[in-house]
C-alpha cells in the first residue's frame, strides 16, 4: 500500500513540474543545439541546390565526342549548341548511310557505310573533337 500512495504521489508532483522541468531543459540545453541543426541544414540545402545545378548543366566531354562521332549531330544536341547544324549533319549521315546501304540492295552494308570513306572518318573525327571543344567552354561558361 505505501508504495502504491508513493507511486501516486510522485506521478502527481513529476506531472505538475514536468513540464516547467521539460522548458527549462529545452532553454537552457537544446534551443542553441536545434538553431545550429536548422544553420546547418540551410547550409547544405544550398550546397545541394549548387551541386544539383551543377550537376545538371555539367556536360561531359567525352560523352559529346562519342555521340558526335558514331551519330554525327547528336553531341551538339547534348551540349545544347549548333543544334541545326547538328540536326542537318544527322540528316546528312542518315541520307549517307541509307543510301550506300540501300544502294547496295540490302539493309545489313549499313555499317560499311559508315567507315567505308576516309573522307566520313576524318568528318566524324572533326566533328567529335569540336563537341569535345564545345562541351569545355559551356563547363566554363557555368
Amino acid at each position: 500500500m505505501v508504495v502504491d500512495a508513493t507511486t501516486i504521489i510522485l506521478t502527481a508532483v513529476c506531472t505538475g513540474i514536468g513540464i516547467p522541468i521539460g522548458n527549462a531543459i529545452y532553454e537552457m540545453f537544446l534551443k542553441d543545439y536545434f538553431k545550429k541543426i536548422k544553420a546547418h541544414n540551410k547550409k547544405l540545402n544550398k550546397l545541394k541546390d549548387k551541386l544539383k545545378s551543377r550537376l545538371l548543366h555539367y556536360k561531359r566531354p567525352w560523352v559529346a565526342l562519342l555521340l558526335n562521332l558514331f551519330l554525327w549531330g547528336i553531341g551538339y544536341f547534348y551540349v545544347k549548341r549548333k543544334r541545326l547544324l547538328g540536326a542537318l549533319l544527322l540528316l546528312v549521315q542518315i541520307f549517307v548511310v541509307g543510301g550506300f546501304a540501300f544502294g547496295q540492295g540490302s539493309v545489313k552494308n549499313i555499317f560499311e557505310g559508315i567507315s567505308s570513306g576516309f573522307l566520313t572518318i576524318i568528318v566524324a573525327i572533326y566533328l567529335g573533337v569540336d563537341a569535345y571543344h564545345l562541351a569545355q567552354e559551356v563547363n566554363k561558361e557555368k
